[in-house]
């Protein structure tokens, strides 16, 4: 029978936690209650809240299960929740009777339960002689022992009356006698003295008996309002989300709420009588916290820690927990209450911010970006050292910075065209700011920089509150960007130049390349191979397209086209030595076409209409064949020699005057 609870608090926590069952008296008045399951009141003892060691009553009233209707003492036992106590301090409960108050009678209330009547104990007497605190010498280290003294009559006194007194579970005796205040207002007649003292007894029964109940009432009312409470308070432990253990000194568990099995699938059952730590461990729990728990349990003392836990399925659970000491009437440690919540969702998010924390800064990092953020209410701007360093300084020594620092240092030419970009996007008509402009370097040149960023933040009516972003330099592409420019103006005036110089060649050109694409071609190419302009209105043209264009109107003969134009383009996609040949086309022009593979793949090839110097051949040809038809109608020997001596011409008289040398006279 152990004080768990007590109200109020303030008064009485000496008591709390002490055993009602370790005392002989108590424990006989508390069984008595749990038999009969009607209030019973103890024998006197002296309770540990008064401070005077006067002589006091426990009144038990046992408390059943909801719904239980208990009517044998094994029923009561089974259905027993536990007992309702209320100390009474007799002092306090009798001292304001008003009759002995006036003087007119002095009372003594005796135990008669403690024993025979040379034995019964006065555990209450209004003058203050027998129930003194001198008297009262039970022990508050054993709560044994009987207060008060053994009932003595008065025998000064000219009237005496007893009468008994039945209180929950225990008999008392009420015994009043006169004063000589009182003798000396009464007639001395004993019947006018006997009914005046009667009507005083009766007064001072009536006194106690409303007291009596008046204290009842009382602690009825106090006990439900604490009953309401405490299953207000189970029912806010049971109830709530959090997860609760109470454990004993040795850190066992005793009990457990349903938050907790919630929480890890463990049952009360399979719970009590392990430790949180064997239960619910878990290896990657940070040591650190796990040290300042075994700390807080062997100073008794309490702790907040964020745990990493394990539930019955072996998944981590991530929990803070706040671990606080429960102590006894004496301060003692008699063990722990736990309250945990579940913090995984929170620690879930706070690795996920963590983790795109780290990719942000890797990516900062790799690619040398300086980060900023502007409070567009203050004007203040936020730079990280990257930012500073593009500009040749350090965060010290540009200090504290605002937008108005930033746009100063920007080239007088991007000013205004970065003031509406950052306008535009803060009306919402972009969705991102991004720009490239100048700033000046501590050294005086300028650099360049591309600047991105977004509204990341709006105020309480929707309007930019923080815009954030990022600055890059972009010097060695805006360079490579100028080189770039320069060396393509000067690739369009080479190419001009090879163009001009193509158009003055007095053939045709055109180069292929790997793929049998057509790379280049100047006008002469499409004059001398008489080729349409259609074929050449879409790119790339194909060298296969043009050889089946020749093909399809004859170039090549009459053979099946597609044959011809496999085998054409199949010798050209590997051409191996130059090649050069001649080739009449069917209206009669003679060209002439040479062409040499090129490194790489591909090949280029010239196209010369040689007809005139063929027409000029076959007049040379004519012509000497009438020369040598007259020579040889000569009748004489007739030589023609150059300059040197070299033999030119000679007929065939000439050559008979020489035999031996005649096969050497050519012509």
């Amino acid at each position: 029978y152990v004080i768990k609870y007590i109200e109020p608090a303030g008064d009485n926590l000496g008591a709390m936690g002490l055993d009602v069952g370790s005392e002989r008296v108590r424990r006989a008045a508390a069984e008595q209650a749990v038999a009969t399951g009607e209030p019973t009141l103890s024998g006197a003892v002296t309770l540990v809240q008064d401070v005077k060691r006067t002589p006091g009553f426990l009144l038990f009233v046992p408390l059943y299960r909801a719904g239980a209707d208990p009517v044998t003492l094994a029923q009561r036992r089974a259905a027993l929740v536990g007992l309702l106590y209320a100390p009474i301090v007799a002092n306090e409960m009798l001292q304001g009777v008003a009759q002995a108050q006036a003087g007119l009678v002095e009372f003594e209330l005796i135990d008669a339960a403690a024993g025979s009547a040379a034995t019964a104990t006065v555990v209450f007497d209004s003058t203050g002689q027998h129930a003194s605190p001198a008297a009262a010498s039970a022990s508050a280290a054993t709560m044994a022992g009987t207060p008060g003294t053994p009932a003595a009559p008065h025998t000064a006194a000219r009237y005496q009356v007893s009468r008994p007194v039945a209180l929950p579970g225990r008999e008392f005796t009420l015994h009043a006698h006169s004063t000589p205040q009182f003798e000396a207002s009464v007639p001395t007649a004993a019947a006018w003295a006997e009914l005046v003292l009667g009507t005083l007894l009766s007064a001072l029964l009536a006194a106690f008996v409303r007291q009596q109940q008046s204290g009842r009432q009382r602690a009825e009312a106090r006990a439900r309002g604490m009953t309401a409470e405490l299953a207000r308070l189970a029912l806010v432990a049971q109830r709530t989300s959090n997860a609760v253990i109470i454990t004993d000194a040795a850190l066992r568990i005793t009990w457990v709420n349903e938050g907790f099995t919630r929480l890890y699938g463990h049952s009360a059952e399979q719970a009590i009588g392990q430790t949180p730590g064997a239960l619910l461990g878990h290896p990657d729990c940070p040591p650190e916290a796990l040290r300042t728990l075994r700390e807080a349990a062997a100073a008794g003392s309490g702790c907040r820690v964020e745990l990493v836990n394990r539930t019955r399925d072996g998944h981590p659970v991530f929990i803070d927990t706040e671990v606080q000491p429960t102590l006894d009437a004496q301060g003692m440690l008699i063990g722990f209450v736990e309250i945990a919540s579940d913090i995984s969702a929170r620690k879930m998010a706070e690795r996920e911010l963590s983790r795109q924390r780290q990719a942000l800064a890797r990516i900062v990092e790799g690619t040398g970006a300086g980060t900023w953020e502007w409070d567009l209410e203050s004007g203040e701007t936020i730079l990280n050292e990257r930012w500073a360093e593009i500009v040749g300084q350090t965060l010290a020594e540009l200090g504290a910075t605002t937008i108005a620092i930033w746009i100063a240092r920007t080239h007088p030419d991007d000013t205004e065209p970065l003031r509406n970009l950052i306008e535009s996007h803060l009306r919402g008509e972009t969705p991102a700011l991004e720009c490239e402009g100048r700033v000046r370097h501590k050294a005086g040149h300028w650099v360049w920089v591309q600047t991105r960023g977004k509204v990341v933040a709006r105020d309480a009516d929707g309007q930019p509150r923080w815009l954030a972003g990022t600055h890059v330099d972009i010097s060695t592409r805006k360079q490579a960007e100028a080189l770039r420019a320069e060396l393509e103006a000067d690739l369009r005036a080479t190419n001009m130049l090879i163009s001009s110089v193509l158009e003055t060649l007095p053939c045709g050109l055109s180069v292929f390349d790997g793929e049998l694409k057509l790379v280049v071609a100047n006008t002469a190419f499409r004059r001398v191979l008489d080729l349409p302009d259609a074929l050449f209105a879409h790119t790339p043209v194909r060298y296969d397209d043009i050889i089946r264009f020749n093909a399809a109107r004859g170039e090549y003969g009459s053979e099946d086209v597609e044959a011809r134009v496999r085998a054409i383009t199949d010798r050209a996609r590997s051409p191996v030595v130059p090649h050069r040949f001649e080739r009449t086309r069917p209206d009669g022009t003679a060209l002439e076409i040479e062409g040499a593979p090129m490194p790489g793949g591909g090949f280029v090839t010239t196209y010369t209409d040689i007809s005139a110097r063929k027409e000029a051949e076959a007049n040379v040809a004519r012509s000497a064949a009438l020369l040598r038809g007259a020579i040889e109608t000569i009748d004489e020997a007739f030589v023609l020699f150059d300059p040197e001596d070299r033999l030119v011409v000679c007929n065939d008289k000439y050559r008979q005057i020489y035999p031996g040398m005649a096969h050497l006279m050519v012509p």
